[in-house]
């Protein structure tokens, strides 16, 4: 519990959460346009439905990481953390198989992640005690 919900998800809801400001509420797409190499060519309508699309993905990721903080259990913080592996996962492969530069906030939301998944599937015992022992930790 105490990786996975006190590091890894915050940062991830606070990350989703940015991204959704920017997509929804600034409309400010000149830097992950700028990634593709398209930053003087206007958007289409359709462009811009999928811009939105974005953002409200990142709302929705936001939404459910800080219920899997506050309200969640052990699995719900495990599927959060996961969702967000999958989810930049795909970004990133998608990157890849266009030919453009893969940005480095992609490995690090991935691999930052992955780390948290690992303590968390190490709990209790390596960052947390075992509340059923007393507090005590086991040798």
């Amino acid at each position: 519990m105490g990786l996975l919900k006190h590091v890894v998800l915050p940062f991830d809801a606070l990350l989703n959460f940015a991204f959704f400001f920017k997509l929804l509420i600034l409309q400010d797409y000149a830097e992950p346009r700028a990634d593709w190499g398209c930053t003087d060519i206007p958007l289409n309508l359709m462009e811009n439905h999928l811009w939105h699309n974005l953002g409200a993905i990142a709302l929705c990721n936001t939404i459910h990481l800080i219920t899997a903080i506050y309200a969640g259990n052990s699995i719900s913080r495990m599927l959060a953390c996961a969702l967000q592996v999958v989810f930049f996962t795909v970004d990133g492969w998608s990157y890849i198989n266009l030919g453009v530069d893969l940005p480095g906030i992609v490995k690090f939301v991935v691999g930052f992640n992955v780390v948290g998944l690992v303590a968390h599937f190490q709990e209790p015992g390596l960052f947390t005690k075992d509340k059923n022992d007393g507090g005590k930790k086991k040798n």
